[in-house]
């Protein structure tokens, strides 16, 4: 990927603009201090965590995601943090183990 070169007086201008509406809603503004910045790193890990993946999306009838909704909560509640364990990390994960499990059963056919 080609090199962009980066407009500083730009850059300058939007940091202007940026405290200036800082300064004129407040509100908009997170408290500062290492909790905030900890929690500003994780969604940025995150982010980086999904940058090799992509986005699915499809149906599934409603008592599946009761279902996977109930999993997702006992896995939260047995690491003992409440949300931990997301919907879309136990769809992950029955995803995968179910194409390995289809996939060695395929392998083993094809001997």
């Amino acid at each position: 990927m080609p090199r962009r070169t980066i407009d500083l007086g730009a850059v300058r201008e939007s940091r202007a603009r940026l405290r200036q509406l800082a300064k004129e809603h407040p509100e908009l503004t997170g408290l500062a201090g290492a909790t905030n910045r900890a929690g500003w790193l994780a969604a940025l890990q995150e982010e980086e965590l999904m940058s090799g993946t992509r986005m699915v999306s499809f149906r599934l009838p409603e008592e599946l995601v009761v279902r996977i909704d109930a999993q997702a909560a006992h896995r939260s509640e047995a690491a003992g943090v409440p949300g931990a364990v997301g919907r879309v990390d136990i769809v992950r994960l029955l995803l995968e183990s179910g194409l390995a499990a289809m996939e060695a059963k395929t392998r083993k056919k094809r001997k």
